[in-house]
């Protein structure tokens, strides 16, 4: 499924989008707050091939509309296997060269329409690392609020929570 808003494109992605996403995955900056930390080469590349497999309600690369050029992507995940689709987990990031211009609620707001007026969702939630004080503000300009804490296996400590509920 194709999603589009004023400046951006978000379509499934692709193997060849490997190298544009890699430069996200594999950037210090982008993950710093992320659970899993840059990667090194070649994640991005096993990433998408392990898509197909996932309980994905919908991954996308966002492309900037005028060039087409892969700047990140952005999904929708099933929380709970089993529970009629009706909650799902937002993810979305940026190389850092397009932070800071809106893009990012952009492509979350064309996500979170898809996720309600497509798909049917009840709940969408977000997670983040509770040292992402951008996050929190940029969560709460979309709609988000807090929900609590999650906990996650490895972790030493919880991530935020915040949701969004429509319908």
């Amino acid at each position: 499924m194709m999603l589009r808003s004023s400046r951006l494109s978000l379509r499934p992605v692709l193997a060849s989008d490997a190298d544009a996403l890699q430069a996200v995955f594999g950037d210090p900056q982008a993950m710093r707050y992320s659970r899993i930390g840059a990667q090194p080469a070649q994640y991005a590349a096993s990433w998408i091939a392990h898509l197909s497999g996932e309980r994905g309600l919908g991954t996308w690369a966002v492309a900037d509309r005028a060039n087409e050029q892969v700047i990140g992507y952005a999904s929708l995940t099933a929380l709970r296997p089993g529970d009629g689709g009706r909650e799902a987990e937002l993810m979305l990031r940026l190389a850092p060269a397009w932070w800071r211009r809106g893009y990012g609620s952009e492509a979350a707001q064309a996500v979170l329409d898809y996720g309600f007026d497509h798909l049917g969702l009840r709940r969408i939630v977000a997670s983040i690392d509770p040292d992402h004080v951008a996050a929190d503000a940029w969560l709460r300009k979309l709609g988000l609020r807090p929900a609590g804490e999650l906990m996650l296996a490895g972790d030493p400590r919880p991530e935020r929570l915040y949701a969004i509920e429509r319908g």
